[in-house]
């Protein structure tokens, strides 16, 4: 393969910031006094609103080439914060609706932000603007804020009566995987006509929790969707230890140790209860009954990101799994369900049932890192900027071919510029050649 280059990566530093300022969205909106507002949204024409983990991916992006600027679309997003803690997954900064926003914010106790939240990646944001300012002042400014959303989660999202208290989402929106087959199961879909069946689901999900007042006790008595989500669950573990991490810079060891230690529970959890040791991957649980659905998907590798995956489990996922080309190592990897999957499949306007999404190998070429697979780590960034030196910025990507598709412009696929900052020294160039085992610095 051939080699990524200084040159290229200044290239892409500049088609990343042309493309995140035409995503750009400013102004005041309707309230009193009006709330002003600065944030990138995932694609103009297809997705205007804010959304919450798309955001942090643009703030951490953004921390490279602009940090005002992401400094300003975290300060946007906290705006949007409720009384009791929940940053929404979705603002309507905007007056402008489509109309199924106009059906679906019929079900939210707000007409200007969702009632659901999305995977927490508020502290991963912070930090990354912090790398870059070493400020204490962004630290004192958001921290309190960013504190009280995942006390929030921590305390709604957890149930005492739970024999294996982690987090739960109550809607497959707050995931951000929104029609995953892992969910399939857990909301009683199946057969024909899945489309027309996810669709009513999605309604019959916010139907539900209306019902319920958005009362997480009544919620959980209701038994409906309830998810310990790999994906909600490890961004949220790791979130813990970056509050740890500047909580301590600002001399709040207390805060700084609590953290540490939420976070050191909750992956005992996820690591004794949601592997499974006949396919050596991880899979989420639903229900009181805390059931496992084996559908294999990119999420069980996701505990990659963990700093206490133990080694064996982290070798099982990587050899037995991510390398294996009938599995997640096409071309193009890593699609988002295994390729031998019967619920593999590229036809269909449902998401995350087959293609690559850039955001899931940013998630994994960090967890390879973190667990000295340093090789592969090599490979999958270098077959990640091809998606994108192929077919731009796209949404998502077909695994086999590469092939671009959804929406055109769309943000967080900027994420392979982080992910290149990060891994490469951008004085020298490297060599990865077609056989993943063998990387090796090319000549200056």
């Amino acid at each position: 393969m051939s080699a990524v280059k200084a040159s290229q990566i200044e290239q892409l530093e500049e088609q990343v910031q042309n493309l995140l300022l035409s995503n750009l969205v400013t102004g005041e909106d309707t309230s009193d006094p009006p709330k002003t507002y600065t944030y990138i949204c995932p694609d103009k024409k297809r997705y205007p609103h804010q959304w919450l983990w798309d955001s942090c991916f643009h703030i951490i992006v953004n921390s490279h080439l602009n940090v005002e600027l992401a400094r300003r679309e975290l300060e946007t997003l906290l705006k949007g914060q409720r009384e009791d803690g929940l940053v929404p997954h979705m603002i309507y900064w905007k007056p402008n609706l489509s109309i199924i926003d106009k059906f679906v914010k019929r079900y939210y106790l707000d007409k200007k932000r969702s009632s659901l939240t999305q995977t927490p990646l508020l502290p991963q944001a912070l930090r990354a603007i912090y790398l870059q300012t070493r400020d204490p002042d962004d630290l004192e400014t958001f921290l309190p804020r960013i504190k009280r959303y995942y006390d929030f989660l921590y305390e709604t999202r957890r149930f005492s009566e739970d024999p294996i208290p982690l987090l739960n989402i109550i809607h497959s929106w707050e995931s951000g995987i929104d029609n995953s087959p892992i969910y399939d199961k857990a909301l009683g879909i199946k057969g024909r006509f899945l489309t027309l069946k996810w669709m009513k689901s999605l309604i019959g999900q916010l139907k539900v929790l209306r019902d319920c007042n958005w009362e997480m006790e009544k919620i959980r008595e209701r038994d409906y969707f309830l998810y310990k989500d790999l994906l909600f669950n490890c961004a949220y573990i790791q979130g813990c230890r970056d509050l740890s991490f500047l909580y301590e810079k600002i001399g709040q060891d207390e805060i700084s140790k609590s953290f540490e230690k939420r976070a050191k529970d909750l992956e005992k959890l996820v690591i004794k209860h949601c592997w499974h040791a006949e396919s050596s991957l991880f899979y989420g649980l639903y229900g009181q009954k805390n059931q496992m659905d084996t559908v294999k998907s990119a999420m069980g590798l996701i505990p990659l990101i963990l700093d206490g995956l133990p080694l064996n489990k982290a070798t099982s996922l990587v050899e037995d799994h991510l390398l294996n080309e009938k599995e997640f190592w096409p071309d193009f990897p890593v699609p988002s369900v295994v390729l031998d999957s019967p619920h593999y499949t590229l036809k269909t306007p449902l998401l995350w049932r087959g293609p690559t999404w850039i955001n899931i190998n940013w998630f994994l070429i960090k967890g390879l890192r973190k667990h000295n697979f340093e090789n592969e780590s090599f490979e999958l960034t270098q077959r990640t900027f091809q998606l994108v030196e192929k077919s731009g910025f796209r949404e998502f990507y077909s695994p086999k071919t590469g092939k671009g598709m959804g929406a055109q412009h769309f943000g967080w696929s900027t994420l392979i510029l982080d992910t290149l900052k990060s891994k490469f020294n951008t004085d020298s160039d490297f060599i990865l050649n077609a056989e993943y085992r063998h990387v090796k610095k090319g000549p200056v």
